[in-house]
């Protein structure tokens, strides 16, 4: 619980981060442009790998956070994401280029996203809601003491989600499509 807590603290604000970094990055994406954030993802995956070790190891001179140094690298490689993706919309390097009056709040066009986005959000808030029961139900089973059961379901877990990569990567070239 407690290392729960030291990571979650961070991860917070790194959640923020990436779903701004995502939105952008989707925007682009959208806009025919597939190769910038793909170059951004893995940016932001090589920034994870160096920066969360070196934090939670203390490499190369660095404080040895532990937990929190593995979730602080995750943010300092989300940052970067946000960063480069914001570069990327502003200076005008994709077909589609963002400028600071876009982002006032038009009240019929909220309303469109929100016609669109909302189901969506429904469904991912039951598919996570429903995987957190399971994981509770596994987690309450009275006769695991060592905790096998949650090793094993976080293990076909894994494995199950390797099923899931080509869905995502189809949703991602249809919406790719849809934008042009």
């Amino acid at each position: 619980a407690q290392f729960a807590q030291q990571y979650l603290q961070i991860m917070v604000v790194t959640i923020s981060l990436q779903t701004a970094a995502q939105i952008g990055m989707a925007c682009v994406r959208g806009a025919g442009d597939t190769v910038r954030p793909m170059i951004i993802m893995g940016m932001v995956m090589l920034v994870n790998l160096v920066a969360s070790g070196a934090f939670t190891y203390g490499w190369f001179g660095l404080p040895a956070w532990g937990i929190r140094g593995d979730a602080f690298g995750t943010l300092l490689a989300y940052l970067a994401g946000g960063v480069s993706t914001s570069v990327v919309l502003f200076t005008g390097l994709t077909p589609i280029k963002l400028r600071l009056r876009h982002l006032k709040i038009v009240p019929h066009l909220l309303m469109r996203v929100l016609k669109i986005g909302l189901p969506s959000w429904v469904e991912g808030v039951l598919l996570w809601g429903g995987q957190f029961l399971i994981v509770i139900f596994v987690i309450d089973s009275k006769g695991d003491p060592n905790g096998y059961l949650i090793a094993a379901h976080n293990a076909v877990l894994r494995i199950e989600s390797i099923s899931f990569l080509p869905g995502f990567g189809f949703g991602i070239a249809a919406s790719t499509l849809v934008g042009q």
